[in-house]
């Protein structure tokens, strides 16, 4: 009977185990900004890229904002000429994948 308990008690530890050097990471859509407070007229550096992959990739995204549709972006640079609390939606295409990310910009 005691050795009973000893199994039951091993069995989830030895049932769960991963080898996480075989694991695929999941391919994401990352975008940061160099500042995410600007003024209005204010250019802004920004990154995209796709995580996950070896190595990352750098992507070309479409940047669309809640408040500002004539938002200006391009080369890593990001320009807004209406001031407020933006909410970013930020898509980009990799080998056939679509990706899509939300970004806050004040």
């Amino acid at each position: 009977m005691r050795h009973s308990w000893t199994l039951l008690l091993l069995a989830p530890a030895l049932g769960c185990r991963t080898d996480y050097d075989k694991l695929t990471p999941i391919p994401r859509l990352v975008f940061t900004l160099a500042d995410p407070e600007i003024r209005a007229g204010e250019e802004v550096e920004y990154l995209a890229f796709i995580d996950g992959l070896t190595p990352p990739v750098a992507v070309d995204p479409e940047i669309l904002s809640d408040l500002d549709p004539s938002l200006l972006y391009g080369d890593g640079l990001l320009s807004t000429a209406i001031s407020g609390a933006h909410t970013l939606t930020v898509t980009a295409d990799h080998d056939g994948d679509r990706y899509e990310v939300n970004a806050d910009l004040a």
